[in-house]
């Protein structure tokens, strides 16, 4: 059975401009300090915070600042003795020593989609220390209480957003009371601080990001204009590139030939539809042994087939009833003279009006041709395998 605690409410994020006052709150333990901090926090880095777009990059700025004007206040005012069970949250957590106090202040403030880490880096803190300084001031505040001693369990979060490893630990630790104790102490702490009232003054401190300029009125600009073009041409450059290189191989000459050779008008040798990969029988009879045919087109249907000899290169050839496709296959070790080596995946090009897929395997050369466009060779495929597997 997995550990339970109550439901806390959701904290309000900086987005809506209440995180940077209860994070100050937190620190300092006053609602009028908290608004004082808050105020020349921003003031002193509000020109900063007018540049920056990233919500992420404002909120660290943000933070950074609310922690450097609370710890001079706190050095101007030093927090007197507090009273665990009467005093509020935003007390009780003043009252702990600055390090701790900053973690639990941001462990408990940020929204749950805040990874862990990223609240150590805001403090400057490495995970294992940041960890640390959390279960310290847990400890604190509860001093009778026993929690975890492991890591990734004084890390978890009952509110949500444990990373895997976490998640994992908090999983294998079942039922254990220490876990149990530590949920449910976050948990109060975590509504506590949710309900913490954000006076509607302070609501509008946080300047808005400032707004991007619109993507029209920068396209027309005529130096992005230039740009924009200088990069089309340079990338429709290297997209010409790129496939002309993928089309081209070794033995490239001899497909070409191969399919030059296997004419345009041809006469198949007619039978029932069957599967291109059920064929090698067939071929057998012909005096064609070692057919086969790209795992691609095994259940392709053919309709009709040939054997023929270009230079001596005994060639089986099927006539495919998709795309009146053809598919020609030949022994590699027949080529005496020459290579074709298009490698193991499928390689595209255009021979005058012939679209032309090749490939080989061990033993076989093959080409797929029809009539059309080489760009259509992919919607042939996924065709083929839509028909194959209805």
């Amino acid at each position: 059975m997995e550990n339970t605690v109550p439901e806390p409410p959701s904290t309000p994020s900086l987005q809506s401009k209440g995180l940077g006052y209860r994070f100050a709150l937190l620190l300092t333990g006053s609602a009028v300090a908290a608004e004082a901090v808050l105020r020349q926090a921003l003031a002193e880095c509000s020109e900063a915070l007018g540049q920056l777009r990233s919500r992420a990059r404002r909120r660290a700025l943000l933070i950074r600042q609310i922690r450097a004007v609370a710890a001079k206040w706190r050095e101007e005012h030093p927090a007197g003795p507090v009273d665990l069970d009467a005093a509020g949250v935003s007390d009780r957590v003043a009252a702990l020593p600055e390090r701790d106090r900053c973690a639990l202040a941001l462990f408990l403030c940020l929204e749950p989609e805040t990874p862990v880490e990223t609240m150590a880096e805001l403090l400057h803190l490495k995970l294992p220390v940041f960890i640390k300084a959390i279960a310290s001031a847990r400890q604190a505040l509860a001093p009778a209480a026993v929690f975890p001693e492991k890591p990734l369990l004084r890390e978890h979060r009952p509110w949500g957003g444990d990373r895997p490893k976490v998640a994992k630990a908090v999983a294998a630790a079942g039922e254990s009371p220490e876990l149990a104790a530590q949920a449910e102490a976050d948990a109060l702490l975590y509504a506590d601080v949710g309900f913490l009232e954000v006076p509607a003054p302070v609501l509008e401190l946080v300047p808005a990001a400032p707004e991007r300029p619109r993507l029209r009125v920068l396209l027309f600009q005529p130096a992005v204009l230039a740009i924009v073009l200088a990069t089309l041409v340079v990338l429709g450059t290297v997209i010409y590139i790129v496939q002309a290189r993928s089309a081209d191989f070794p033995g490239r000459e001899t497909a070409e030939e191969i399919v030059e050779h296997s004419g345009t008008e041809v006469e198949y040798e007619p039978f029932a539809a069957t599967p291109a990969g059920d064929l090698d029988d067939w071929f057998v009879l012909k005096g064609f042994a070692g057919f086969g045919v790209p795992s691609e087109l095994e259940k392709a249907r053919a309709v009709g087939g040939r054997l023929f000899r270009y230079n001596g290169l005994a060639i089986a050839e099927v006539e495919l009833a998709a795309s009146n496709a053809r598919l020609l296959v030949f022994h590699l070790a027949d080529l005496k003279k020459t290579s074709f080596n298009p490698g193991t995946s499928w390689r595209f090009f255009q021979e005058d009006d012939w679209a032309v897929g090749a490939t080989r395997d061990d033993d076989n050369g093959y080409l797929l041709l029809f009539e059309g466009d080489a760009a259509a060779m992919p919607r042939f495929f996924e065709a083929i395998r839509k028909a194959s597997n209805p």
